[in-house]
């Protein structure tokens, strides 16, 4: 899911990017923890050089980056900043990145100004897959079959559960009528 919202945020740099005279100046999305640390993951910040295991050291526990607690605080937040930079021929597009409100220098670029090409050349791959064939269900074949012995359950479960609550008030019925005052 992360993915397309990468490909989302590229989309949104080139409308800016291609459109200068459009009057938005900000566009906000808002998500839970959930939707913010796969991305950051794609992103490739906070990566360690190996990977935590069960038994691994007690040096490489203490010393690991990605640490979710410090990535994710409440109230985390990434915030991509374009940046365009005239010169006398043409103008320039930088990106900078902040997590939690502090600058952080994107993998793979020079600094923490990046230009717009840079880095989306380094996310290329990432944003060219079509995600929706991707993980697009496939029914198999006698899936159907499936399917029906589902709803057959289903339907057999309701038609139970209906006749329990039938025998139940005819009996409290039949119980009520049997007692004398």
């Amino acid at each position: 899911m992360s993915f397309l919202l990468l490909r989302n945020i590229f989309d949104t740099f080139d409308s800016k990017i291609n459109d200068s005279l459009s009057l938005e100046r900000a566009k906000f999305r808002v998500a839970h923890a959930e939707t913010l640390m796969p991305l950051i993951s794609i992103l490739g910040l906070y990566r360690d050089s190996t990977t935590l295991r069960w038994d691994s050291p007690q040096e490489d526990i203490s010393n690991r980056i990605w640490r979710s607690s410090s990535i994710s605080p409440f109230a985390a937040n990434l915030i991509f900043l374009l940046y365009r930079c005239n010169t006398s021929s043409n103008s320039e597009y930088f990106v900078k990145l902040l997590h939690n409100e502090r600058e952080i220098i994107i993998p793979g670029c020079d600094g923490i100004y990046c230009t717009y090409s840079k880095f989306k050349s380094l996310y290329e791959k990432a944003i060219d897959k079509e995600w929706d064939q991707l993980c697009e269900m496939k029914q198999e074949k006698g899936a159907w079959a499936s399917n029906l012995l589902i709803i057959g359950l289903l339907l057999f479960s309701f038609i139970i559960g209906v006749l329990v609550t039938y025998f139940i008030t005819k009996y409290r019925e039949k119980k009520n009528d049997s007692v004398l005052y």
